[in-house]
């Protein structure tokens, strides 16, 4: 009975660990499995975050931003005041310092993901500028202009100006009706409409169609 009984316990306990071994192997990967899918969660919310924390740096340099910045400015500004200064004085194209993104900090990947920016993980983010394509609809005024035409001021304009003489006007359509407005041209950041050619000099000009009237120098 003894060795019946001993052979009863054995059996039993091989039983429990063919049951409760792969229970044991499957929680502990599951486990792993769990912390993988943390990790993998964590860096793609903190790559997301990177890239919103650089679209975020950029935008405050957008066209949009910059050409309403110029609007806003412009309304409580005389035309007689020095020209702006500023990131928002350059909305058709950005330059070197417009283009910095701070880097990112533990503080800024929120509380608990310190570790994520330790050697041992590689983030990276690309911004890619769409003025780089050529669009229409999105182009700036400055390749635009280099597909229909570009002229120098041969004088210095000032705010009141009406007469602008340039170093070439032939590409500049004028019906010969000094009455009616012939076309539109861009000087700095002021468009103006003209009504006349008289050789190389727009006359009856309209200045600052959409922003206060301003001083543009020779060239």
């Amino acid at each position: 009975m003894k060795g019946f009984a001993l052979i009863l316990v054995l059996v039993a306990l091989t039983f429990l660990v063919a049951v409760g071994l792969p229970f044991a192997i499957a929680t502990g990967y599951q486990r792993v499995l769990s912390e993988n899918a943390l990790r993998q969660k964590r860096a793609y919310l903190a790559a997301l975050g990177a890239l919103n924390h650089a679209i975020a740096s950029l935008r405050r340099t957008n066209t949009d931003a910059e050409h309403a910045a110029l609007l806003a400015a412009s309304r409580h500004r005389s035309p007689q005041q020095t020209p702006f200064t500023g990131f928002h004085t350059t909305p058709d194209y950005d330059s070197e310092e417009e283009l910095v993104v701070e880097p990112l900090t533990p503080e800024s990947l929120g509380e608990g993901n310190e570790d994520l920016l330790q050697s041992r993980v590689v983030m990276w983010a690309r911004a890619q500028d769409e003025n780089a394509f050529v669009n229409v609809n999105s182009a700036s005024p400055w390749l635009i202009a280099n597909l229909l035409g570009v002229a120098r001021l041969k004088r210095r304009i000032s705010y009141n100006t009406t007469r602008i003489e340039l170093d070439d006007a032939s590409f500049l359509f004028s019906d010969g009706d000094p009455e009616t407005v012939d076309g539109f041209v861009r000087v700095g950041g002021e468009y103006i409409a003209y009504r006349h050619i008289e050789g190389n000099t727009l006359t009856g000009c309209i200045r600052g169609l959409f922003l206060n009237p301003q001083t543009h120098e020779a060239g």
